[in-house]
């Protein structure tokens, strides 16, 4: 049985954007079980019976973090809905496993102003308006507040209420803050990726030896029965 060490609300309920009409996302993160680990069948659960749920494994979690995935990060900074020490642990030392990486979020954004004059996808403009402000926010302050602080600003992109000459100015005037603003000192050049490694490992470790001493007790016969 997994281990689930954190469960979060996302997309636009996290974000403050959600409508009577959006549906509810789940995002989690797990430690495998010891039969997935030993086996290497670790992957991503899905369910989408009730609510969009999402939980990623936590060695694939960490990978995503250390190449500064914005849906990661989001998860980083959300309310954690489980309370479990290692993702304690893990958000103590999150500076180790996330770097000064800027590009994801640039290029997200260069994608979206190339697309704007050929689509008139106003949503994608609304994501990559919230996904540069979050940036310039993470790397300037260390932290992303949740619900966005300019979420009703993307609800009137999102609407069409904004001009979309006005709403293409404000993302290029972002990407620009985002280009120019300089991490703080606690984001390293790189992610730490022995110390990733050491910490998967111990997770791993600790659920496979876990469930040793189970199997190794109800295997035992008991003295009275000796």
């Amino acid at each position: 049985m997994t281990t689930e060490i954190f469960r979060c609300v996302s997309g636009s309920r996290q974000f403050g954007t959600s409508t009577p009409a959006s549906d509810t996302d789940i995002k989690a993160v797990h430690v495998p079980d010891a039969r997935d680990i030993l086996l290497g069948c670790q992957g991503v659960i899905r369910d989408k019976a009730d609510t969009d749920f999402t939980s990623y494994p936590l060695a694939d979690y960490l990978r995503l973090l250390a190449r500064m995935d914005f849906g990661a990060l989001e998860m980083l900074h959300a309310p954690n809905e489980t309370s479990h020490w290692l993702w304690n642990m893990l958000y103590d030392d999150r500076f180790r496993v996330m770097s000064r990486n800027k590009e994801p979020f640039i290029r997200y954004a260069k994608s979206a102003l190339s697309s704007a004059p050929v689509k008139a996808d106003m949503k994608g403009l609304y994501h990559a308006h919230r996904i540069v402000d979050e940036a310039i926010e993470l790397f300037g302050h260390g932290t992303i507040q949740f619900p966005c602080r300019n979420r009703n600003s993307y609800l009137m992109i999102r609407s069409g209420e904004v001009p979309r000459a006005d709403v293409v100015i404000g993302l290029e005037e972002k990407l620009l803050m985002l280009e120019r603003v300089e991490p703080i000192s606690l984001f390293p050049e790189t992610p730490d990726t022995d110390w990733i490694d050491e910490f998967v490992f111990a997770a791993h470790e600790q659920m496979v030896l876990g469930n040793y001493e189970k199997w190794k007790a109800a295997s035992t016969p008991s003295s009275a029965a000796r």
